[in-house]
């Protein structure tokens, strides 16, 4: 038991980690001519192609789904397309590891939802956890020019794009759907809702750069399939709460990826804001007493 407890952490904090590659990978890309619509796009498509072959020798039925679970999963599928797209845009503007925390805002916006669709009221540590968050937000935004101000603003919009997200998926019939079918058809009509957006933007480019398509595909493997795949099999043993601790290695990868690959410099305000934010978000998820918060 011991032992499938240390492996169920293990399999968090691997998850998180390949979710903090994706700044290294999208920029990658950006540098063979990929524009952020075509890696939020590659990314779903390549993720909906792997899954379809892994899928049989996992001996799951990718046709296991009911008519009426459609509308419920293009509600999921929509708000997952549109992530990745805010996100590497927001790459474009920002250090990475920076675009990364602010998009770690999501547990606000996830909790003002609540309170606007199902009047559930945040206790005061929540409202704290709030103005930590907020002042963070506040010291990240240090940063002079036109430029980056548009990337914070895109990044805290990832943010709230994500806590949709998240909603969504607390549907009803949702939970009765098979995590790696599900996964697939999620990433096959976020594939097909970015392209729509991309034709109708003319962002939607191809990219003939082998390592280009390389690159892509890479991070559509470690990101969308195998990060997704190992989050689902550890939170089986950590359990949530556990599971949404760990998830705070993401930023400190992305952050550790950018000053090492990419040389970016961050302020001790900059720190200190991470900082403030990231100790928002761990304290939304850790139990205080035995009350039961929303």
């Amino acid at each position: 038991m011991k032992n499938k407890n240390i492996l169920g952490h293990l399999q968090i904090i691997m998850s998180s980690s390949l979710f903090g590659l994706m700044p290294l990978f999208t920029k990658m890309a950006y540098s063979y001519g990929a524009t952020p619509i075509t890696v939020a796009f590659c990314r779903c498509f390549y993720a909906a192609i792997i899954l379809a072959v892994m899928l049989p020798f996992m001996k799951k039925n990718i046709f296991s789904i009911e008519r009426k679970q459609i509308v419920p999963m293009l509600k999921i599928a929509i708000p997952f397309g549109l992530i990745p797209v805010t996100l590497f845009i927001a790459y474009t503007y920002l250090d990475s590891g920076m675009a990364t925390i602010l998009f770690y805002t999501h547990p606000i916006f996830v909790m003002v939802l609540s309170i606007l669709m199902y009047h559930a009221f945040p206790s005061k540590k929540q409202i704290l956890c709030m103005i930590l968050c907020l002042v963070g937000i506040v010291l990240l935004n240090a940063i002079q020019g036109e430029m980056k101000v548009i990337g914070i603003a895109v990044a805290i919009l990832a943010g709230f794009i994500y806590s949709i997200y998240v909603i969504a998926c607390g549907q009803k019939g949702i939970e009765e759907i098979d995590p790696a079918v599900l996964s697939f058809w999620i990433n096959l009509f976020a594939a097909i809702a970015v392209s729509i957006i991309g034709i109708a933007t003319r962002q939607l480019m191809i990219v003939t750069e082998p390592m280009g398509q390389l690159s892509m595909f890479v991070l559509a493997l470690l990101v969308s399939v195998i990060a997704v795949l190992l989050f689902q099999h550890g939170v089986l043993v950590t359990g949530g709460l556990k599971a949404s601790l760990l998830s705070t290695f993401e930023p400190l990868t992305s952050l550790f990826i950018g000053m090492i690959v990419f040389h970016e410099f961050l302020t001790v305000r900059q720190w200190v804001g991470i900082v403030l934010v990231l100790v928002s978000v761990i304290l939304l998820v850790i139990p205080v007493g035995t009350k039961k918060e929303m």
